[in-house]
C-alpha cells in the first residue's frame, strides 16, 4: 500500500511541475513581444512535456500499472504525438487490507487523475489543454493560448486536490503503522516475561515443591491409618 501510494504522490507532483512551466510557456505565448516565429519555438517544448505526461501517466510499480484502475496490466494511456490521447484502464478503485476490517484505497484511476470531473476531451483533460496550447502556439493563435492558460490553471487546482487526498491516505497509512508498532511492543514486552524466565532452575523448584507434597502426604497418610493404641504403645 505504501509503495503505490508513494509512488502516486511522485507522479502527481511531476505532473504539478510539468503544469507550472506549461503556464510559463502560456503565458511568453500571449506577450505581445512574443511573434509567431517564438510562439512556434515554445511549441517545441510543449511537445516534450506532453510526451512526458503520457510518461508520467504510465507509470509502473511493481509491474502494475498505477492509474489503470483494477486492469493493472494494461498500459492505460496512448496516443499520437498531437491527438487525443486514449484511456484503456477502468474506473474502479483497488482496496488493500492493511490490518483485520481496515481497507485502504491505494489507487487513483487515470480518467479521474488526466481526464477530471469533465472527462475526455473536456476543459479538465489535461492532455486536451495540452494539445490546445500546442495548437494555439503552432498556428500564432493567441485567444486559443489564453483558453487553454485558464483551463491549465484549473487543472492545477485538481492536482492539488489529488495530491491531498493521496497525502490523507498516506497519513492514515502512518497512524495505522504507529498502532500497530505500539502494539508490536506491548507483544514483546508479554513474550519477554516469558523468556527471561529461568526454566531449568523453575523445573528444579518444581521438583522440591512436588516432592515435599508426596512426603507430607505420605506422612498424612500414615498418620490416618494409626489408632490410640498404636500412640499408646
Amino acid at each position: 500500500a505504501r509503495n503505490r501510494l508513494q509512488a502516486s504522490e511522485t507522479a502527481l507532483s511531476s505532473v504539478d511541475s510539468s503544469i507550472v512551466r506549461l503556464l510559463e510557456l502560456a503565458e511568453q505565448g500571449v506577450n505581445g513581444t512574443t511573434g509567431a516565429a517564438g510562439r512556434a519555438m515554445l511549441s517545441n517544448e510543449v511537445d516534450g512535456i506532453r510526451s512526458n505526461l503520457i510518461a508520467i501517466s504510465n507509470t509502473a510499480v511493481e509491474g502494475k500499472f498505477l492509474f489503470a484502475g483494477t486492469r493493472t496490466q494494461t498500459q492505460p494511456f496512448s496516443g499520437p504525438p498531437a491527438g487525443p490521447v486514449l484511456y484503456a484502464g477502468d474506473a474502479n478503485s483497488i482496496q488493500v487490507d492493511v490490518s483485520i476490517g481496515v481497507p485502504i484505497t491505494v489507487n487513483l484511476t487515470g480518467s479521474q487523475v488526466f481526464y477530471g470531473t469533465g472527462g475526455q476531451g473536456s476543459s479538465t483533460d489535461v492532455f486536451q489543454a495540452v494539445t490546445d496550447l500546442r495548437d494555439g502556439l503552432v498556428n500564432n493563435n493567441v485567444a486559443q493560448i489564453q483558453t487553454a492558460y485558464a483551463n491549465l490553471k484549473g487543472i492545477q487546482d485538481h492536482f492539488s486536490e489529488m495530491a491531498t487526498l493521496i497525502g490523507g491516505r498516506q497519513a492514515s497509512l502512518d497512524q495505522l503503522e504507529s498502532n500497530l508498532e505500539e502494539f508490536t511492543l506491548s507483544l514483546k514486552a508479554i513474550q519477554g516475561s516469558y523468556e527471561d524466565l529461568d526454566y531449568p532452575a523453575a523445573i528444579t523448584e518444581f521438583v522440591k515443591l512436588e516432592n515435599v507434597q508426596q512426603a507430607s502426604l505420605s506422612t498424612l497418610g500414615r498418620m490416618s491409618r494409626q489408632s490410640l493404641f498404636d500412640y499408646l504403645s
